[in-house]
C-alpha cells in the first residue's frame, strides 16, 4: 500500500507520515529529503542555485523513482508535488492521495519565524505571509481536492491519524 499525504507547506505532511506510517506499519519517506538526497544540496540550495523548474523536475523524478521502488510507503510529498509535472495523477494512479487541509491563517502561524528556511516565503514580508498563502492556496487547492481522502489538518495528529486510517480502510474495501 502506498500513501501519499499531499497539502500545502505547514499542513504537516512530514510530522504525520512517519506517526502514521507507524501505526500502519509501512516506511516512511519524505520527498524534499529524499531529493535533497539525491541532489546532493538543500531544497533552499537547489531553488538558490538551479530556480523552481530545475527543482520540480526533480523532485518528479525522485517520485517516479520511489513509486518505482517502493510497493508500501507513506510519502510526506512536496507543497507543490502535485500541481506539477502530473504530479496528482501519478499519486492517484499508484495509492491513495490524502490531502491535508490546512486553513491560511493556520499555515502563516506555523510558518512564522521560518519563512527563510522555505524557499518560496524567503521573500515574503511577515506581515503578508497569510495574504501569499491565500493566493497559493487558492491556485493549488483545485488540485488537492483530486486526492482520495480530506483531512483537516487543524485536528490533532492522533485524530489525523485515526481518520486516515479509518478511510483508507474503507477505500481497501472497495477495490
Amino acid at each position: 500500500m502506498r500513501l501519499f499525504l499531499v497539502g500545502y507547506m505547514a499542513s504537516g505532511k512530514s510530522t504525520l507520515a512517519p506517526l502514521l506510517a507507524a501505526r500502519m506499519g509501512l516506511p516512511a519517506l519524505d520527498l524534499d529529503a529524499e531529493v535533497e538526497k539525491q541532489a546532493g544540496l538543500s531544497v533552499k540550495e537547489i531553488f538558490g542555485k538551479f530556480g523552481e523548474p530545475h527543482f520540480r523536475e526533480l523532485e518528479a523524478r525522485t517520485l517516479d523513482d520511489i513509486i518505482t521502488s517502493h510497493n508500501s510507503v507513506v510519502l510526506a510529498a512536496g507543497g507543490g508535488t502535485p500541481c506539477f509535472h502530473c504530479g496528482m495523477e501519478k499519486m492517484n494512479r499508484a495509492g491513495i492521495t490524502i490531502f491535508l487541509d490546512v486553513k491560511p491563517d493556520v499555515a502563516a502561524q506555523r510558518l512564522a519565524g521560518e519563512t527563510q528556511l522555505r524557499p518560496l516565503t524567503s521573500d515574503v514580508l511577515p506581515g503578508q505571509l497569510e495574504k501569499f498563502i491565500t493566493g497559493q492556496l487558492q491556485q493549488r487547492r483545485p488540485v488537492y481536492l483530486g486526492a482520495s481522502i480530506r483531512i483537516d489538518a487543524s485536528a490533532t495528529l492522533e485524530d489525523q491519524v485515526e481518520e486516515i486510517k479509518r478511510q483508507v480502510g474503507n477505500i481497501a474495501k472497495t477495490c
